[in-house]
């Protein structure tokens, strides 16, 4: 098999890395994984024509659940052997350039987040605005119907506030942006408040609770149900 030397950071040594081994043909080729793929299927067929109703039938099925047991153990030290490598290979890989973008992420993000405090000043002080000329409209508009009240004049309205402008993006030779509405949310009350469909049950902590011997969780029902354990 073709390799080649790679030496991730902080490695005494270089890592035999298959030449990436999308070819299959190279794997296929190795007696270990010839072995491997030739062993499982008339264990299945064992399997399948095997009935479990007696002492003697279940040992036989244990012993063949062990042999599947032995199989994959074995694939899965031959497919490690083939990948281990390549992933110490992806990771130094990915290491080096993240030292490139992350940084660079980490500017963006202090970049964005000074214009959008920047855009979000510009809208509230444009929505103040608006509030300061709508409640300053409706005095006047006040103070017109009673004076065309008490002179018996017609009523003239007094002229509508006209739009308030702000700066909405920025636009630059190279690059623009925009503002656009996106929605954000938070707690705002209990948790029982909270819409059922969009709750999720921690199916992983409950496993972990339950396997170390709690039995009592309010909401669920725990129960027991005898299941083979193999041992090889």
């Amino acid at each position: 098999m073709k390799t080649v030397a790679t030496k991730p950071s902080g490695a005494k040594a270089a890592v035999e890395v298959p030449a990436l081994t999308s070819d299959l043909a190279i794997i296929k080729r190795d007696p270990a994984v010839l072995a491997a793929s030739s062993g499982t299927p008339p264990i299945r067929r064992k399997i399948d024509s095997l009935a479990v109703t007696d002492q003697k039938s279940s040992e036989a099925m244990t012993d063949l659940i062990a042999q599947c047991i032995r199989v994959f153990k074995t694939t899965e030290a031959i497919r490690k052997r083939f990948v281990d490598p390549l992933n110490e290979h992806v990771k130094f890989i990915n290491s080096f350039f993240k030292k490139i973008t992350g940084p660079a992420q980490e500017a963006e993000d202090a970049g964005r987040t000074k214009l959008n405090t920047y855009l979000r000043e510009e809208k509230r002080r444009a929505d103040e605005r608006v509030r300061i000329d709508a409640e300053a409209y409706e005095h006047q508009f006040a103070k017109a119907e009673q004076k065309a009240a008490k002179t018996g004049n017609a009523f003239v309205p007094p002229p509508e506030p006209g739009a308030v402008s702000y700066q909405a993006g920025v636009q630059t030779e190279s690059a623009a942006a925009a503002t656009r509405m996106v929605p954000k949310f938070k707690l705002a009350a209990k948790i029982d408040d909270v819409d059922p469909e969009y709750l999720m049950l921690d199916e992983a902590k409950i496993r972990r609770v339950v396997k170390a011997g709690i039995r009592q969780i309010k909401g669920l029902t725990i129960w027991e149900e005898p299941e083979a354990a193999i041992y090889t």
